[in-house]
């Protein structure tokens, strides 16, 4: 991805793995998984000389979207779901706890 000159400095700051890693909250391996399917942004090689085992990278702006695309994908989830299951839930509650603290004789 060629750099956009709108964008902030900040979103074009390379991170390496263990730091894309700590912002996505997902291993290295399920990264991969992810940049093989398309559903995370793809790692490039910070020197592109660096041969086959060469330092790579991402954009700290391409993954903090990425984040934020969850996020949101997440909460628009959660808003549809909101009405399954919440009489059953009560239910479920009530008769738990009244459930407990009756003495058994």
């Amino acid at each position: 991805m060629k750099p956009d000159r709108e964008k902030s400095p900040e979103y074009w700051q390379i991170i390496r793995t263990p730091k894309t890693v700590a912002l996505a909250g997902v291993c290295d391996m399920q990264l991969r998984r992810m940049e093989k399917a398309g559903t995370f942004p793809k790692r490039f090689k910070i020197n592109p000389n660096g041969g086959k085992f060469g330092a790579t990278g991402h954009y700290y702006g391409e993954v903090m979207e990425w984040c934020e695309a969850r996020r949101d994908a997440r909460a628009q989830q959660a808003g549809q779901n909101a009405h399954i299951g919440d009489g059953a839930c009560a239910t479920r509650l009530r008769t738990s706890t009244s459930d407990m603290g009756a003495p058994s004789e």
